[in-house]
């Protein structure tokens, strides 16, 4: 928090994130922080259990090399993917002039030269965007909504900083140095989707609430956020084998 507070400061004024918008960044840091530490909590776990299931030395070995893998990185993935989301409020005021939006430009071709790995990683990644926008669409609706009120750039729920496709690209990005193959790489994401993202509702709530609590478009109504007592952290246990057995369909 305090090296993304130090970031804000040293913006221009023309580009500063408004004082309204502060508070609700740093509550949506502080919520994003204990899910990732509760992600990396249950990971060393969920990959011990899947190592002692394999069916194969090699196999067991990859789990195991992951293991090690995150626990060195753990602390570079959580900075990393947590200063990706403040850097996307300090962005929210700040226009470039004088550049076109770049287009990113999709054909067949660029589709077939996708590896298998890759295609798996999107295809992964839009199911779990999917699943946020269908449980959440009304309250993120309604904080991009807001967020248009007191920003320069215009924003749709795609592009809003904590939106499930702006967190995923962030933690992908933040994942990015990981040397782990690709099945491994999808148990990591299913754990990113079981502790962070199922617990935008939250993080929704508590956003729109702050916002309309300083009187930014107060009318829009949404559910308030859940009790602290029900944020529950499911044993990792169950996490594996909901993950085993996608992995065996």
């Amino acid at each position: 928090l305090s090296s993304i507070a130090s970031e804000q400061s040293g913006t221009s004024a023309g580009g500063r994130l408004p004082v309204a918008l502060i508070p609700v960044r740093d509550k949506a840091v502080l919520l994003l922080k204990q899910s990732m530490q509760a992600l990396f909590d249950n990971a060393d776990d969920t990959l011990f259990q899947m190592a002692d299931r394999a069916s194969s030395n090699g196999e067991q070995n990859a789990f195991f090399e992951a293991m090690r893998d995150l626990r060195l990185k753990r602390k570079g993935i959580e900075g990393g993917f947590l200063e990706l989301v403040g850097g996307r409020f300090t962005a929210l005021n700040q226009v470039e002039i004088g550049k076109a939006p770049m287009l990113e430009s999709i054909s067949f071709a660029n589709l077939s030269l996708m590896n298998t790995d890759a295609l798996e990683e999107s295809v992964a990644v839009d199911a779990m965007v999917a699943k946020v926008m269908n449980q959440n669409s009304l309250a993120l609706g309604h904080l991009t909504t807001r967020l248009n009120a007191l920003v320069s750039k215009k924003l749709d729920d795609k592009s809003n900083p904590l939106g499930p496709v702006a967190l995923c690209e962030g933690f992908l990005s933040a994942c990015s140095g990981l040397g782990v193959e690709i099945r491994v790489k999808l148990i990591i994401f299913k754990l990113f989707e079981k502790y962070v993202l199922s617990q935008l509702e939250d993080l929704y709530a508590h956003t729109n609430q702050l916002l309309a609590a300083a009187g930014v478009l107060p009318d829009l109504k949404s559910a308030a956020p859940r009790k602290p007592a029900q944020r529950s952290r499911a044993p990792s246990s169950h996490a594996d084998e909901a993950f085993a057995g996608e992995m065996n369909e």
